[in-house]
């Protein structure tokens, strides 16, 4: 099944808009293309970070994290606890 496509239409800056157009001449794809696998890495990369900052935020919660002297806390505690 041919996977659907939709249009977006992008303005950029004459400078960027050359450079694009440079890199994807450079390395032998479409302008399109090169920005399909940019965004879909920029929007992988976004998804991580969103996890990332929500296991933080859930870790915080459960360790009773407010701020910074919290973590030295934990981290003096857990230093003790080796020794």
């Amino acid at each position: 099944m041919a996977q659907k496509s939709r249009t977006v239409k992008l303005s950029l800056p004459q400078d960027t808009y050359s450079q694009l157009e440079e890199l994807a001449d450079r390395i032998g794809i479409s302008k399109s293309e090169l920005l399909r696998n940019a965004l879909k890495q920029y929007v992988a990369s976004e998804m991580r970070w969103q996890r990332i900052r929500k296991w933080g935020e859930e870790t915080a919660k459960r360790l009773n994290i407010e701020d910074e002297d919290d973590v030295d806390r934990i981290i003096h505690d857990f230093r003790q606890e080796k020794v």
